[in-house]
């Protein structure tokens, strides 16, 4: 291969890869990140008992106690709507929302 060749193609080279960085470049500009704080909370229970005694009895009533504390301290929002449809019942719609981060 011609000394010249050789440059010509090493300049060819440069010149691509000049591009593609300033393409690269390009992009990440377009991206915007954005970062959010949220505020985690934890709450916790926690029970002594015997070894003997069933554990899914134990674990249903921690779960009850823990949708009391979720209840009390509002973290669970009802949304009530009424429906007539023509029926001789009257009811009601109720819808319960919990916001999860996980």
């Amino acid at each position: 291969m011609k000394k010249r060749t050789y440059k010509q193609m090493q300049n060819r080279l440069y010149r691509e890869i000049k591009r593609r960085i300033i393409a690269e470049n390009q992009w990440f500009q377009k991206i915007k990140f954005s970062v959010e704080q949220q505020k985690v909370e934890t709450l916790r229970i926690r029970n002594i008992v015997d070894k003997h005694v069933g554990y899914e009895y134990i674990k249903r009533s921690m779960a009850s106690k823990m949708a009391d504390k979720l209840l009390e301290d509002g973290y669970i929002v009802f949304m009530t709507a009424e429906r007539n449809d023509g029926t001789m019942y009257d009811c009601a719609e109720i819808e319960a929302r919990l916001k999860v981060i996980r």
